[in-house]
């Protein structure tokens, strides 16, 4: 993979940064002692921004020729897809969706009496598609977790439901007080973590999940807005829904994973920790009255 392949996890979004105030240095991503000067959403272009490389960058950039107008952009946290169209030095381009070869293009120093600002515009609605659409295959993702997570949860019920139980006649007569105790603890434990388990399950059965909720709604914008990046009535609230739905998936399976990990811990390990001990008594119990009996009959 390519070092600006990598870089391009780190963007950040256009939509929530704030108008600048003043010309703010960022560090090129892949020579940290040069910077490109960045105002974000100046008042005569409120969906772009503007470049200014310093005549120093340019002396100081170890890679010669390879300071690229997408080196730039990944260093300042934007996408090339994002991009419409730049001005450079008294020339347009277009950014044919962030597919021009320009972008790999060296940006040369000004020259002499030209303006050295490099003027970027923004396709704001790219960048909402792009978040819609990663929102929505993170919850997809999420999903499947969702149902293995169900599906643990419900084979770990099934074993504390096994263990709930009062202790058997033998058990009882060789368990000592503080094993009693201790068991009842256990159970005390073990209906605390079903209970928690169930509440999760019915949150999963019920909620905005795979079967339930809004997720109908959710795909059929997928598909007929997101997807061929069709702009629609109302595309900022469905992103605020998708990114809640997200939300809502990710808290859900927080939630089931700790609820199986309370149950394995606090629930299931404890009470086979203590009927572990309470068995080994009873099956004392019986070896010492095997070789009692033995012995009675020599």
């Amino acid at each position: 993979m390519s070092t600006d392949a990598q870089f391009e996890g780190d963007v950040v979004s256009f939509n929530d940064r704030a108008p600048s105030q003043t010309w703010d240095a960022y560090q090129i991503f892949d020579a940290p002692e040069t910077v490109v000067w960045v105002w974000f959403k100046p008042a005569n272009l409120p969906q772009g921004l503007i470049l200014r490389v310093p005549d120093e960058t340019h002396r100081a950039y170890p890679h010669a020729g390879q300071l690229t107008f997408k080196k730039l952009l990944l260093s300042i946290g934007i996408k090339p897809s994002h991009v419409t169209q730049w001005q450079m030095f008294g020339h347009a381009y277009d950014s044919m969706n962030g597919t021009s070869p320009y972008f790999d293009q060296a940006v040369p120093a000004a020259p002499p009496g030209v303006d050295a600002n490099i003027t970027v515009h923004i396709n704001a609605w790219t960048e909402v598609f792009d978040r819609i659409e990663a929102d929505w295959n993170l919850a997809q993702q999420i999903e499947k977790h969702l149902q293995a997570n169900r599906k643990a949860l419900t084979d770990m019920n099934g074993r504390l439901k096994g263990l709930n139980r009062d202790l058997t006649f033998q058990e009882n007569l060789h368990s000592s007080q503080q094993d009693k105790k201790d068991w009842t603890e256990a159970r005390r434990w073990l209906r605390d973590s079903m209970m928690q388990i169930a509440r999760h399950i019915k949150e999963y059965d019920t909620g905005e999940t795979i079967y339930a909720g809004k997720r109908h709604w959710f795909q059929q914008t997928y598909d007929n807005f997101v997807r061929p990046r069709q702009l629609f009535q109302g595309i900022e609230q469905a992103r605020r829904d998708f990114e809640a739905h997200r939300k809502v998936l990710q808290t859900l399976e927080s939630n089931m994973s700790g609820a199986y990990n309370y149950a394995q811990l606090n629930g299931e390990r404890r009470a086979t920790e203590v009927m572990k001990r309470i068995t080994q008594k009873v099956r004392d119990a019986q070896v010492k009255k095997t070789a009692l009996g033995v012995l009675l009959d020599k």
